[in-house]
């Protein structure tokens, strides 16, 4: 009995060849590469956006560290400042003493190494982003916002203004 159902499961169904096992096998083999093809475009894609995520965030550490120390720096390069302005003025004051223009120009030297540079502002257009205006000066003679008298010289650190000069503006 058993011999006649197989003859009958074997009736109804094609007859297995070699051609048809190959035919199965090909498409299961072409099925199997497409699902490894696109797993493998997944991770390709899951790899490149890490890489591109980590050179975001060492691109990131190293700007922010940049900026803290030129921060750091700044804020150390402002605490000179008031001491330069009054070597400034002792040297106005008492110019034949060689020893304060000695350490005036040794101070300067050093603040020209550090690129911190004063910038001149009399005689120049008002800028608010390189000037402080304390005073206005109502003068007919002079042109309208130009700076007339310079209080506190103004300093930059390369491009970037480190402390803005107080002026006197005439409208």
């Amino acid at each position: 009995m058993s011999k006649n159902k197989e003859k009958n499961l074997n009736e109804n169904e094609e007859p297995v060849t070699e051609e048809t096992v190959q035919e199965v096998s090909t498409a299961e083999l072409e099925k199997q590469l497409e699902e490894a093809n696109k797993a493998l475009a997944e991770l390709n894609d899951k790899y490149l956006r890490i890489m591109a995520e980590y050179e975001n965030y060492r691109r990131r550490t190293a700007k922010e560290k940049e900026e803290s120390t030129s921060y750091a720096f700044s804020v150390a390069a402002l605490n000179f400042l008031p001491l330069a302005d009054n070597f400034e003025r002792a040297v106005g004051y008492a110019p034949d003493d060689e020893n304060v223009t000695v350490l005036f120009k040794q101070l300067t030297e050093i603040l020209e190494k550090m690129n911190i540079k004063p910038f001149n502002s009399d005689g120049e257009k008002f800028d608010p982003n390189l000037h402080n205006a304390v005073m206005h000066e109502d003068d007919p003679d002079k042109d309208e916002n130009v700076v007339v008298q310079t209080f506190i010289k103004g300093y930059k650190i390369g491009d970037k203004v480190l402390r803005h000069a107080m002026v006197k503006v005439a409208n």
